[in-house]
């Protein structure tokens, strides 16, 4: 997956795990209408949202968001990093 925005990661990955936005609103309460501006590019999902997401779907931040083609997992956890000014956070996400 080699995506040019967040948007279109959120949404191609929520497509190929067959879900749709009410069904996500449903199993972890992020309002169906904030999904489609996400993917939409209308708005971006805060840090807490996409790992949320992350978590549902058992991929990597990096990986949901279009930064990484592979779901970068390690035993059954993925590691995850998330990089801004201050430098680069690593975590393991179960």
């Amino acid at each position: 997956m080699n995506m040019e925005t967040i948007g279109e990661s959120l949404k191609e990955i929520r497509e190929k795990n067959e879900k749709s936005v009410y069904d996500i609103e449903r199993d972890i309460g992020i309002k169906h209408q904030s999904l489609y501006n996400w993917e939409k590019g209308k708005q971006e999902p805060s840090i807490l949202m996409c790992y949320k997401l992350a978590e549902y779907y058992g991929v990597s931040l990096d990986y949901l968001i279009g930064k990484s083609d592979k779901e970068t997992k390690k035993g059954n956890k993925y590691t995850n990093n998330v990089k801004d000014n201050h430098g680069t956070i690593t975590y393991n996400q179960r």
